[in-house]
């Protein structure tokens, strides 16, 4: 009876579904879209009118739509896939096989799993309220998906942030325009170079910065996007898998390595969203056999 038993607990079950906002998919790149403005507008009030207002009405739409109560579905399974269904009888969304793209564990600040993503090709993203990894894991197989072999996606940090030196350089001279800008007082000529460096490098560098590489780990390899570069390696290929620092754990590893044959090596960046990307693919690497593409992403999320 207890098979029974789970399987009648299992369909009464609800889940707490929240549907993902159009500010939240977009927010990694809003930084980017500053750049137009400061540079067609001069240095005024106005500027700051510009940038400040759609910000705040962003911000308020953005709030509007997370405060919406949540819905509580029952999941049905059906041929092409899984129907949420609400106390009602209606069907309130579809999660087809065809359509799913990619699961995605969510995690609060602290680093504790809050939240299932279900990426969908088509279709906005789905957020499910879980308690923790192993509630989240009974979740993805309640709507009918495979967390072995589900596609997993990551927000690692930005492409960027491998150029160390380059970048530390960067915002060393930019906070030092500031300064001479605040306490220097230069003349016209001076000033002029100054925001022209702080409009067409410092601020760009430290925009692209905040944009975040998308990483997906596969059954059978890795592969990342960030803005308009992309690359996968299937796990076959990869010789050694070498985190920073060194020995690093998967909690700890601010990079990761990964060698490849000919003497070439690709270099993620990670953070606290990419947690589990290290230990993943050192499993995977360990008893990998396969040699086929991993898929690239497709969308970001």
């Amino acid at each position: 009876m207890a098979p029974v038993a789970s399987i009648l607990a299992w369909m009464a079950r609800e889940l707490q579904l929240r549907r993902l906002s159009p500010i939240e998919r977009a927010e990694p790149y809003l930084g980017l879209s500053a750049l137009p403005v400061v540079w067609v507008l001069p240095y005024s009030t106005w500027t700051w009118v510009a940038l400040v207002s759609p910000t705040a009405l962003l911000w308020a739409f953005d709030r509007a739509w997370r405060a919406k109560a949540p819905r509580f579905v029952t999941p049905r399974l059906t041929e092409a896939g899984v129907d949420l269904v609400d106390s009602a009888g209606s069907v309130v969304d579809r999660c087809g096989h065809a359509d799913f793209d990619a699961l995605t564990m969510v995690g609060d600040p602290k680093g504790a799993v809050t939240q299932l993503r279900v990426d969908r090709r088509r279709s906005p993203s789905l957020l499910f309220s879980v308690t923790g990894p192993e509630d989240a894991v009974a979740m993805a197989r309640e709507l009918g998906l495979d967390p072995v072999d589900a596609r997993s996606r990551h927000r690692g940090g930005s492409l960027a942030m491998r150029f160390g030196l380059l970048h530390l350089l960067v915002f060393a001279l930019g906070c030092a325009c500031f300064g001479w800008l605040a306490l220097g007082h230069p003349d016209a000529v001076d000033r002029s170079w100054i925001l022209r460096y702080i409009d067409f490098v410092w601020l760009p560098v430290m925009l692209l910065t905040t944009v975040p590489t998308w990483i997906d780990v596969a059954r059978d390899g890795i592969a990342w996007r960030w803005l308009f570069v992309r690359g996968n390696v299937p796990f076959a290929k990869i010789l050694h898998v070498r985190p920073f620092p060194k020995n690093a754990s998967d909690q700890n590893a601010v990079r990761v390595q990964l060698a490849v044959p000919g003497g070439k090596a690709h270099t993620l960046v990670l953070g606290p969203g990419a947690r589990g990307v290290l230990e993943k693919v050192r499993q995977a690497t360990a008893g990998s056999t396969s040699d086929a593409e991993p898929a690239s992403p497709r969308r970001d999320a």
